[in-house]
């Protein structure tokens, strides 16, 4: 019986076909898989034809007996069945009954002649979604109309909510891996907290939280502190330093940060804490990822300089009394190429320990590259050198517990002390730097005070600019330049493995440099376009060989406005991509915004040519211009990627919220992608999550490294 319904059922799918181009597409995009159920054929391909007439594309199969019935069971479930009601109820509910029972999720339409009312009323009670007269098409094409469309905002529905489960499951598991603590707190008892959270406050499991009031957390003295601070705050994001304590009773410094969020459905507070900078509990880790060395835990240059240029700001203010130590490993890539990388590891790691154990109370420490570390003292000069000979001979007297056949290692210590002329955290570390060099030249294992200013750049600026412009040129002949990658990771479920290429340049000493020490000689000596061919061809280079090795990478490789304005660029990308068998669509160029702006003839013409041969492009630093909505508007971009700037300190910015929400309207007006740089904690991204940003990049997930090595479905 089932083999002859399928017959017809195929006669009939091949029937009426008098249809219009543009019926055809519709239909082509809204197939009914129509289920029916009806013992005379002639009346199902009646149905059929009825509904196909009303510019509906069916793909009927029509089953005629209950046997036919049960064989279908295993079968795909149908958008739709259409049940003829027979004249025998006890056969009719039995029908009835295995249609619900094996589709739940179809819609059940029953046709019916002359029956009895109360049989149909009972119909609808089991779960019938209407009843139609079987004479009556025009109902029916209406009543099929509203199920289907019942029936896609159904589905969606599902898929909405099952999108929201995994959006929070990839929150959750953000959360949990987070080294920020994080705890939620519901009518001020804890209902949920991560790992780093209870590891902070002492506790093995969620068990021994869950219930305890917040206030049982902080010391007894800044308890009226944070009653108070809780009655008076708003529903906005708000901060508290307090003196909080363990449960084994030890207070520490933190630093609270508070923001309602919506957990389960009930509203509760997002409890977010970060340890204070570093004091004489020089273990305590520092609480943001992305200012922290993961070879030593110590603070990291980026850290170390925010923290200077903000110190030499306030200057004026606080007064010059502060002097950097700059701690410098004498050979230390020679060391490296004995001993290999994990004993080197472990060596600065004892170093640190050591600088850590001999510096006193309010000093800062941080490490400065590989092979140096800097200590911040907010004392004078002579305090400084007594700080120098004790950190000399503790490290002269240290075994340091290294295997392999070496001298122990000599370093040399070099002082600055902060005046007038300094300008910047770099320049004062500079400064330090010249007087470890000095001591290191000179292979003496002790300090060196720095004992005069380095001459202003404008006076000599020939000397600086070879100097810069020489490394330059001998990185580019002997492929003295590394790629790092950051991982760009999706907030919406897109798990593809996109990476940052990031630039380093090596100098003599094999030290990273950072493209913001170079970039600028680079374009003034006409050196800047070759360094954009080195990386994109090295990165295409990789990118083709990650993809040999199966694993679907592509890359954001950020070019400079000499690209632009070469004239042969994307012929050479062009020539590059089919030199190592690579694709277009794996590649994406950024161009920076205010390159844009300022060569807009040049960027869409360099635009228009890398979409003939499928590169994706990137504005990068958006929003750094103003009316950067016209760019959008008018080039074919396929990502935007929003200044560091906008995101830094976002959640207390309201300004910044509403700003990064009006270009992220804009970008999803335009069907452009964004990228949120510079995401360095939690605290932030619920924000952009709920704003719609589609991806991040920053240190809260990794911070640049060899590898492309990140695990995607960690998201």
């Amino acid at each position: 019986m089932r083999s002859e319904a399928e017959l017809i059922s195929g006669d009939i799918d091949s029937t009426s076909q008098t249809q219009g181009s543009a019926s055809r597409t519709y239909r082509s995009q809204t197939a009914i898989k129509l289920l029916i159920v009806e013992s005379s054929m002639n009346r199902a391909e009646r149905h059929v034809n009825t509904l196909r007439n009303a510019d509906l594309v069916i793909h009927p199969v029509i089953i005629g007996s209950e046997v036919s019935l049960r064989e279908a069971q295993n079968d795909p479930a149908p958008d739709m069945i259409l049940c003829a009601a027979d004249k025998k109820p006890i056969r009719f509910n039995s029908i009835l009954n295995l249609c619900l029972e094996y589709f739940p999720q179809s819609p059940v339409i029953v046709l019916y002649d002359d029956q009895d009312p109360e049989v149909l009323l009972k119909a609808m009670q089991r779960g019938a979604r209407d009843v139609v007269s079987a004479e009556d098409p025009k109902h029916l094409v209406l009543v099929v109309k509203r199920e289907y469309s019942d029936l896609r905002a159904r589905r969606e529905l599902q898929q909405a909510v099952e999108r929201l489960r995994q959006a929070e499951d990839r929150y959750t598991a953000i959360i949990e891996h987070s080294n920020d603590a994080i705890a939620y707190i519901h009518d001020g008892m804890h209902v949920m907290a991560n790992p780093a959270y209870l590891k902070k406050f002492g506790y093995v499991d969620m068990d021994e939280l869950e219930g305890q009031p917040i206030l049982d957390l902080v010391a007894p003295q800044d308890l009226l502190r944070l009653k108070g601070f809780l009655r008076s705050r708003d529903s906005g994001n708000s901060e508290l330093e307090l003196t909080c304590q363990n449960n084994q009773g030890n207070n520490f410094q933190a630093n609270l940060e508070f923001s309602m969020v919506t957990l389960d459905g009930e509203h509760c507070t997002q409890l977010v804490i970060r340890a204070t900078p570093p004091s004489i509990q020089r273990t305590q880790r520092l609480s943001m990822f992305g200012t922290r060395s993961l070879d030593t835990g110590l603070a990291n240059k980026l850290h170390l300089l925010q923290r200077l240029d903000a110190r030499i700001r306030e200057k004026d203010d606080v007064g010059l009394n502060c002097t950097l130590l700059y701690v410098l490993i004498q050979d230390f890539h020679q060391i490296r190429a004995a001993i290999g990388i994990p004993s080197s590891d472990q060596l600065l790691k004892e170093l640190a320990s050591i600088l850590k154990d001999n510096i006193e109370e309010g000093c800062f420490l941080a490490q400065f590259g590989n092979d140096a570390f800097v200590i911040q003292n907010e004392g004078s000069l002579q305090d400084s050198t007594r700080i120098a000979d004790r950190l000399m001979d503790s490290i002269n007297n240290h075994l340091f517990a290294i295997d392999g056949d070496f001298s122990e290692p000599q370093c040399s210590i070099g002082l600055a002390h902060l005046d007038e002329a300094v300008t910047s955290g770099l320049e004062f570390i500079n400064r330090a730097f010249i007087a470890a060099e000095s001591g290191r030249t000179q292979n003496e294992s002790k300090y060196t005070v720095f004992e005069g200013a380095p001459a202003k750049p404008e006076s000599r600026p020939e000397v600086k600019t070879t100097g810069i412009n020489s490394i330059i040129q001998h990185a580019l002949d002997n492929d003295e330049f590394k790629l790092l990658y950051q991982p760009v990771v999706s907030l919406q479920g897109d798990n593809r493995e996109n990476y940052a290429v990031l630039l380093r340049m090596l100098d003599k000493d094999r030290q990273q440099v950072l493209p913001s020490d170079f970039i600028d000689a680079a374009i003034q000596s006409s050196q800047m376009l070759d360094i954009d061919r080195w990386v994109v061809k090295r990165a295409i280079m990789e990118m083709a060989d990650q993809r040999k090795q199966g694993r679907k990478v592509s890359f954001f490789i950020s070019v400079s406005h000499c690209a632009l304005e070469s004239g042969d660029f994307v012929v050479w990308v062009c020539d590059c991509l089919r030199q190592y068998k690579a694709r277009g669509a794996w590649l994406t160029l950024q161009i920076r915004d205010r390159d844009i702006h300022k060569y807009t003839q040049k960027s869409k013409r360099f635009i228009e040519d890398l979409k003939k041969i499928k590169c994706q492009i990137s504005i990068d630093q958006y929003g750094s211009v103003s009316k950067n909505d016209t760019l959008i508007r008018n080039l074919p971009v396929d990502y935007i990627k929003y200044a560091p700037a906008l995101i830094s300190n976002l959640s207390a910015r309201m300004e910044k919220q509403q700003r990064l929400s009006e270009f992220n309207q804009q970008a999803q007006k335009n069907n452009v992608k964004t990228i949120a740089m510079g995401v360095e904690d939690a605290s932030n991204l619920a924000l952009l999550w709920t704003t719609g940003v589609d991806y991040i990049q920053g240190y809260f997930l990794q911070g640049p490294s060899e590898r492309t090595s990140y695990d995607f479905t960690l998201l």
